[in-house]
């Protein structure tokens, strides 16, 4: 199984958790209407018809079959597993074995046009790191120049040209968690820029 797909399972069990307080209360309502119900017949069998009392038991039936199917869903949830867990145990690990993407900064400002699109960036840490929003003219890898905004951790710590380094993940994981997200973006420039506060 390659890494991404451990990943997706792993929080695939996380989401799923946030069934299992829905799913243990549905089994304890049935079971309740089903002990209720069961009581009920063996108190007054002898009033029903036929057909009432065969009514009775085929709806004794649908609740025990109810009640199985909910005890086996909830049997299947991987409860030792949080999203802080994930986080630390499947993702970063995973993320922190992606390449680091680096584009060459040729402009940045913090002035914004009306129509720009910030790019979505997830740090990983728990502690989040002091962020800036920053507009970059970026030139890729393969020499293609574009405008991009986000939130970005700066270092002053570039050696030559202002670059800017971030990971990214082949497949999506969720709808927080895709391939369109940067993650630990780090914006290196030099000694010589100064950013506002």
């Amino acid at each position: 199984m390659h890494e991404i797909d451990k990943v997706i399972k792993a929080h695939k069990s996380v989401v799923d958790i946030s069934d299992a307080g829905i799913s243990i209360m549905a089994l304890c309502f049935w079971f309740i209407i089903g002990i209720v119900l069961f009581i009920h017949i063996i108190k007054d069998r002898k009033t029903y018809k036929v057909s009432g009392f065969l009514l009775r038991i085929l709806i004794l039936i649908l609740i025990i079959l109810i009640n199985t199917y909910l005890f086996n869903k909830i049997s299947f949830y991987n409860l030792s597993i949080s999203e802080d867990k994930w986080k630390t145990e499947y993702l970063k690990p995973y993320i922190s074995s992606r390449p680091i993407h680096k584009e060459l900064v040729l402009d940045l400002s913090q002035s914004f046009k009306k129509d720009d699109k910030i790019i979505n960036v997830i740090y990983l840490e728990n502690n989040q790191p002091k962020v800036h929003k920053i507009r970059m003219k970026v030139k890729d890898k393969n020499k293609k120049e574009k405008i991009i905004v986000m939130k970005v951790l700066i270092k002053n710590d570039a050696k030559d040209k202002n670059h800017l380094s971030y990971r990214t993940i082949r497949q999506s994981i969720s709808s927080k968690y895709n391939n369109k997200v940067f993650y630990e973006p780090v914006l290196h420039i030099s000694q010589d820029y100064k950013v506002i506060k």
